[in-house]
């Protein structure tokens, strides 16, 4: 998260960057495939969502 998201923004204030980061972490968890979890999210690993991949 640090270097994904908080060195490369300049907050203007402490609200601003809760924001951000709360932005960050959703997509962090929903969006984003980790190599790790096989290219799944951590979402569909804890909630259990089945595997969905991108037709090639």
């Amino acid at each position: 998260m640090k270097y994904e998201e908080g060195s490369l923004h300049g907050y203007a204030s402490v609200a601003e960057a809760q924001q951000g980061l709360a932005r960050y972490v959703a997509f962090y968890n929903a969006s984003r495939p980790h190599r790790a979890l096989d290219g799944q999210t951590p979402d569909m690993v804890y909630f259990g969502a089945p595997l969905q991949r991108e037709a090639a």
